[in-house]
């Protein structure tokens, strides 16, 4: 008896937290069945458009990730000229927040792909701190 007082209780002071899950769950879930029905319906032309389009936006997260990543290295390591460390910092740190790149089969074209955003993301950080300096 103790166990279902303790139930209600418990009901009675989270209902509003319980009611918002249930509300989020069923709108996730209408969600996905409407886009389920929509991939469903697609020819196999639009699905690889619509995959390239997520891939783009994918790389374009990890580019700007790399970018902050990058803007943190340069401060933590400011004028210390290490740029492998630098680098390894920056790739291990990509890794452990994207663990699903350990998961493709090319790596090398994932490191090449991290490796060219490094460059580019150095470059613009290096330009906007020549800016403040010169500014």
């Amino acid at each position: 008896m103790k166990a279902i007082m303790n139930l209600l209780t418990w009901l009675n002071e989270n209902w509003a937290t319980l009611f918002a899950i249930i509300v989020l769950l069923f709108a996730l879930y209408m969600k996905a069945k409407a886009e389920y029905k929509k991939w469903i319906k697609m020819t196999d032309e639009e699905r690889r458009v619509a995959t390239e389009e997520q891939i783009k936006k994918a790389k374009q997260a990890i580019a700007n990730y790399i970018l902050s990543l990058v803007a943190q290295a340069e401060v933590d390591w400011v004028q210390s000229g290490m740029g492998e460390i630098k680098r390894a910092q920056v790739i291990e740190q990509i890794y452990t927040a994207y663990p699903v790149l350990l998961e493709v089969v090319d790596q090398a074209d994932i490191i090449q792909f991290i490796d060219e955003n490094i460059n580019k993301a150095l470059e613009t950080v290096r330009e906007k701190l020549r800016k403040e300096v010169e500014g």
